[in-house]
């Protein structure tokens, strides 16, 4: 679905915050995200959104810039293959 985009995209645009521009001090390595590796709690602000002069969350309604939280999330979750999951679920892909 990320990889493709497959599923209702007017809906992920209009009601999640996957254009949302995160901070570019924001980062995931290593299977961590940057928060927890200077701490043992997630603080609000570790996922601060990128804001415009007036407070308000920058955006990319095309969902294309690196720095959006659906980019973040498809690189985030990429590592997860079909092979990997089914390693970590101990449970084999359906043939369906």
């Amino acid at each position: 679905m990320l990889a493709n985009k497959q599923g209702h995209m007017d809906y992920v645009k209009a009601y999640t915050n996957a254009s949302f521009l995160i901070r570019d001090d924001f980062d995931f390595k290593d299977g961590l995200f940057s928060a927890t590796t200077r701490q043992a709690q997630l603080r609000q602000d570790d996922l601060a959104y990128q804001l415009d002069k007036e407070g308000y969350a920058l955006v990319d309604e095309t969902l294309e810039n690196p720095r959006c939280v659906w980019q973040l999330m498809k690189s985030t979750t990429s590592r997860y293959t079909p092979e990997v999951v089914e390693k970590v679920c101990a449970r084999p892909r359906s043939s369906s």
